[in-house]
């Protein structure tokens, strides 16, 4: 597994990436729910990479709201095998996967 840090989520955490470039963006639905987001931000400056994850319960309602997490991770390499170990996971649970950017 790659080397991660879990960041606390703040409203400032949020801000401070605007600036970062996003590298990848995925989905993971079942039926209309969405039960994953993960967005990959990289640090303009270095090559950090940050995921932001919204998860939601495979059970959960549309009202629920997701679960939200910042992960940091010190390159893309390491970050975009974190998002498809993730990916996988929701495939076995039966969700259908897509990605914005290729």
């Amino acid at each position: 597994m790659a080397a991660v840090t879990l960041l606390p989520l703040a409203p400032e955490s949020e801000v401070e990436l605007r600036d970062w470039a996003t590298v990848f963006t995925f989905r993971a639905t079942k039926g209309e729910l969405v039960i994953l987001e993960l967005f990959g931000l990289q640090d303009p400056t270095t090559a950090q990479v940050r995921v932001l994850a919204h998860v939601r319960n495979v059970r959960a309602t549309v009202e629920r709201p997701p679960e939200r997490s910042l992960y940091s991770f010190p390159d893309r390499e390491h970050a975009t095998r974190f998002a498809n170990e993730a990916i996988l996971c929701f495939e076995y649970l039966g969700c259908v996967i897509t990605s914005e950017l290729a």
